[in-house]
């Protein structure tokens, strides 16, 4: 029986602070430097690898 593949404990822990950031409402206004959308688009990037 084949095994079950392991994800990555960083990509997990990832996707639960963008759920928790992206439920807080007004938005957090991170600086001019980071914002919720660029965040978003690392983890995706980082999952689709």
């Amino acid at each position: 029986m084949a095994r079950a593949k392991r994800k990555p404990a960083v990509l997990e822990t990832a996707r639960r602070r963008l759920a928790g950031l992206k439920s807080i409402t007004p938005a957090p206004d991170f600086g001019t430097n980071m914002k919720l959308d660029d965040y978003e688009q690392e983890v995706n990037d980082l999952s689709a690898k």
